[in-house]
């Protein structure tokens, strides 16, 4: 929040929210980030628990799980799958 703040974004102009892959670095702000904004689709990885999903939309966010298949989210651009591998 405090890289919103110093860019100056407001979070409420965000409306799509992408994790790439499981790593608890990638998911550290999601949190503090639905606080001030859960108006929002996040995309997590399948892989991901689903109790960690169940958290995401208890906070009132959509939740789209991404597997392999390419995922559209919006017009250009287009996600690849769940990132794997270290």
């Amino acid at each position: 929040m405090h890289n919103f703040k110093t860019l100056g974004y407001d979070p409420a102009q965000i409306d799509v929210v992408v994790i790439s892959h499981g790593d608890w670095d990638h998911l550290g702000g999601l949190w503090t980030f639905l606080d001030a904004n859960s108006n929002l689709e996040v995309y997590l990885p399948t892989s991901l628990s689903r109790h960690l999903k169940d958290e995401v939309v208890a906070t009132g966010a959509s939740c789209i799980s991404v597997a392999e298949d390419f995922v559209s989210i919006c017009s250009g651009v287009v996600l690849s799958g769940e990132m794997k591998g270290p």
